[in-house]
């Protein structure tokens, strides 16, 4: 049978977000780093010989390498930099860790309070380049990055990176982009497709400090480069610009600017404004003090807009390009704003004048009291991860939790003392009451005992006052379908550094949730979790992922340990027509091993759509689990569309090369509107014609109208393509490759030299 041990990044791209990564490979991590700021610095291989600088461990990673940058988990460990930490094109996964204590990245207990990374107002603190890696293996986690400078128009006061990159569980505060000129992204700023921006604190954070002349400021505390995926933060005071002069214009978004296709979901933004004089009674300057979107692709979702009332440039929480059409906001609530959405905003399914009723914004405590307006008013999505039951995703960066609640003396009753789907409850069985403080996680148990099933989140009870004190655990549908055995509640006993089973009634259903219960939880403190260690399971899959490179879906999963496995069936579902699960193939197994396997399966018989995978684990006596779905969007494009070749002029051999380049179109549904198309000449369909069944042709010729070659020829369903072209038989000269399906056409022009 089967288990899913999903990590960090897994949960991240589970999150209310559609994602579309296209990844050339998935990269294991080789060896692990370590960075103190006790370090001798003899080779970084280990905590004994630890670097005492970021960089020195940069430089000695390879693609694919961890490292742990140590911290005291009693005391702030500040690490003050000189010059940034400069990566490039290498991907790395770079987290806060305990010194001398956590040793992989997997089991890191990483801190961004306890571990700070310091720009002494000076230097920008990341700076990341090149497209290698991939959202998994280019990580940045777990710090407080503080008055980091980038001093650039290029920004990211904190981050500037370019490609794929995870960013998760920090906090920025006091960054700029710079602190005199035209800048971009006073905490990050990413440039290129693919970043994931997740449960990080941005405040305070300033794209530009000084525009008294000519300067303005974009994205006070994030420039997203086009398909960033930004939700589940907080975004307090961010400024586009501290003093930006009554003559200028231009600065957009004083929490982010939004390139293309976007998402941002599930964030709370507070105070957020794009600059920080008063220009009166004017015609605003300035577009958006919250989000300024660049076009209509921008996903606004589930997010919170409270206290942006600032006078100064701009006027509405979020803003767009003045052209139609119009960007939504769906599902938002909006709270003590100057203005909600401009006129080139669309407020669909959205609260306003409704107070939030957060716990504690003051101290940046963004979780919904149980009478706040936005519990269970989320937009619902498969991909959302509650932190508890499965079926509430709310508004904001947070789920409603019970913490410090006092339970009444009571008839051994839980009735008004646990939601169904939060996160966690405790009540007093005898005596006065009882006190707790609890905070959830979604990430795997700590050293949790490998090769055993559990519910991929633990509870860090931090205080209990009163004994005999009942627990209840909640999890989901999914979570229950990992286990073999009996469901037992586990806490970590941090004097014999364990996991010991408490003493567990039997499971409950309720709703679409499942939960068990201690008989007995003594006062105290520790983590605890749900697991099941009656059975190690004998197939451990420790990762199944879905990407999509070109019009093709790859899939790679890997096994940690395997007994009698017979191998792997491949199902697949397209979500438009909510067909059955449908049989692509067969992936042989190892049988029996206890080292790390990894599989892929191709499946090349896709169009535009939503897809679904799951993968049939079977064993040898016939018994099967199936493991969780992955999903992946495959857009369809817009129109009918040759693209220019890349690189032209095409390379010259000059014998030891190869004179290639690649020449990339798109097919719509219905070629309607050959006005849009690009190419220095095109014809095409009335508005009302079709011509989705012709067969599409891709040829080359000479500047005499000669072919040369012919590249395509065949019926090709609505997608991307790419095709290589080879010159090495040509001879130099201009050379014209034509596009053509039905009555459309397009030609460019390429050059080859040799």
């Amino acid at each position: 049978m089967l288990s899913l041990k999903q990590n960090k990044g897994n949960k991240v791209r589970n999150m209310s977000v559609l994602f579309i990564l296209f990844l050339q490979s998935l990269v294991f991590a080789q060896t692990t780093w370590f960075v103190s700021p006790n370090g001798n610095n003899t080779n970084g291989s280990s905590w004994a010989t630890a670097y005492n600088s970021i960089q020195d461990a940069v430089d000695a990673a390879s693609t694919g390498d961890d490292i742990l940058v140590g911290y005291n988990p009693a005391a702030t460990t500040t690490y003050t930099l000189t010059a940034e930490i400069d990566i490039e094109n290498k991907a790395v996964r770079i987290t806060s860790a305990r010194d001398g204590t956590d040793n992989t990245y997997a089991t890191a207990v990483y801190n961004s309070v306890r571990c700070v990374l310091d720009g002494n107002n000076s230097v920008r603190i990341f700076n990341i380049t090149g497209t290698v890696g991939t959202t998994d293996n280019r990580v940045i986690r777990g710090f407080k990055m503080i008055n980091g400078n980038a001093a650039s128009s290029y920004g990211g006061g904190a981050i500037r990176c370019t490609g794929a990159l995870t960013i998760t569980n920090n906090r920025f505060a006091y960054n700029y982009g710079s602190k005199s000129g035209p800048s971009i992204g006073g905490a990050i700023a990413h440039g290129g497709t693919g970043c994931i921006i997740t449960n990080n604190l941005f405040y305070e954070n300033i794209a530009t400090s000084t525009s008294t002349t000519s300067y303005t400021g974009d994205g006070g505390a994030i420039k997203g480069g086009e398909s960033s995926v930004i939700t589940r933060n907080i975004f307090k005071q961010n400024a586009c610009s501290e003093n930006q002069s009554t003559s200028l214009t231009g600065s957009h978004g004083g929490a982010i600017f939004a390139a293309a296709n976007c998402t941002i979901t599930n964030n709370v933004f507070d105070g957020n404004y794009t600059c920080g004089q008063d220009y009166g009674t004017g015609t605003p300057l300035d577009y958006g003090e919250v989000i300024y979107a660049y076009d209509e692709t921008v996903t606004i979702k589930n997010n919170v807009f409270i206290n942006h009332n600032k006078t100064g440039g701009g006027v509405y929480a979020i803003d767009k390009a003045q052209a139609t059409p119009k960007v939504e906001a769906l599902n938002c609530l909006f709270f003590n704003n100057s203005g909600n959405g401009s006129d080139y905003v669309t407020l669909t399914n959205c609260i306003t004048a409704k107070d939030p009723k957060f716990e504690n914004p003051a101290g940046n405590d963004y979780h919904l009291q149980s009478i706040s307006p936005c519990i269970d008013v989320g937009y619902l999505s498969s991909t959302d991860i509650p932190e508890g039951g499965e079926t509430i995703i709310d508004i904001g960066a947070y789920e409603y939790v019970k913490t410090d609640q006092i339970a009444p003396a009571c008839d051994n009753s839980w009735a008004g003392n646990f939601n169904t789907g939060y996160a966690f409850a405790a009540l007093a069985q005898a005596g006065n009451g009882s006190t707790i403080t609890v905070q959830p996680h979604l990430d795997d148990p700590p050293n949790f005992p490998a090769n055993y099933a559990h519910i991929g989140k633990y509870w860090d009870i931090s205080s209990v006052v009163g004994d005999n004190v009942k627990i209840r655990l909640y999890y989901n549908a999914e979570a229950k379908s990992q286990f073999i055995g009996t469901r037992k509640i586990y806490h970590y006993n941090t004097t014999t550094t364990s996991w010991e089973e408490l003493p567990t009634e039997a499971e409950v259903a309720v709703d679409a949730s499942y939960y068990v219960e201690t008989t007995n939880y003594y006062a105290g403190f520790s983590n605890v979790t749900v697991g099941d260690l009656d059975n190690a399971l004998p197939v451990e899959l420790t990762s199944f992922t879905a990407n999509l490179l070109d019009n093709c879906v790859i899939l790679t999963w890997q096994t940690a340990t395997e007994v009698n496995n017979y191998g792997f069936q491949v199902e697949r579902q397209k979500a438009e027509v909510k067909s059955n699960w449908g049989l692509l193939g067969f992936v042989e197994g190892s049988g029996n091993s206890n080292s790390p396997k990894e599989y892929s399966f191709n499946d090349m018989n896709v169009t535009s759509g939503k897809y679904f995978y799951r993968l049939k684990q079977i064993d040898t006596d016939g018994s099967f689990t199936y493991s969780k779905t992955v999903e992946v969007n495959i857009n369809t494009p817009a129109k009918f569309e040759l693209f220019q070749n890349y690189p032209n002029p095409i390379p010259a051999n000059g014998g030891t090369g190869n004179p290639t380049t690649t020449i990339k179109y798109s097919i719509p549904f219905v070629i309607s509107n050959p006005s849009e198309a690009s190419g220095e000449k095109s014809h095409g369909l009335s508005p009302s014609g079709r011509n989705d069944i012709a067969n599409v042709t891709l040829k080359v010729y000479d500047v005499l109208g000669r072919e040369v070659s012919t590249l395509v020829n065949k019926v090709q369903s609505p997608g991307n393509y790419s095709v290589k072209f080879n010159a090495n038989n040509l001879p130099s000269g201009i050379y014209f490759y034509t596009l053509r399906k039905g009555s459309f056409s397009s030609t460019r022009k390429m050059i080859f030299i040799k």
